[in-house]
């Protein structure tokens, strides 16, 4: 970017758009020191695990992760499977399959179940597997 001819050369400046302030600065402080501030809040977690994802930080991804399988409950379950899908984040995608077998029914009662149906039929497929033992 700063090689070619683009507007960040000549400004010597790179918008970043797509990514909170604060999330950017948590993803530059793990890049620099190995740590981040994960106590923040969980959907700031699930920002920083995009953002891990995009710049292909892949420790932390894992470790927002890891963050994210100890928040699981019936009403996030849907997203982060989602969430996990979309980042390919194994350890999330497998804790949060775990979780929906263990709570299939209260899982599949919710609307974003029928959202994940009708949006993700793979990630339904999946989840159906393990909810039936297959």
């Amino acid at each position: 970017m700063f090689e070619n001819d683009f507007k960040e050369k000549q400004e010597r400046v790179a918008n970043i758009t797509d990514i909170k302030a604060n999330i950017f600065e948590n993803l530059l402080q793990y890049i620099y020191t190995g740590e981040t501030a994960l106590e923040t809040e969980v959907e700031d977690v699930s920002e920083l695990l995009v953002a891990a994802d995009k710049y292909a930080v892949e420790t932390l991804k894992d470790e927002c992760a890891i963050y994210l399988t100890k928040d699981l409950k019936v009403e996030n379950a849907a997203r982060y499977l989602v969430l996990a899908h979309l980042h390919n984040s194994n350890v999330l995608h497998e804790a949060t399959l775990q979780f929906m077998s263990e709570n299939s029914k209260a899982v599949c009662a919710r609307k974003d179940w029928m959202d994940i149906i009708k949006n993700y039929p793979e990630l339904c497929f999946q989840a159906t597997q393990l909810m039936v033992g297959l």
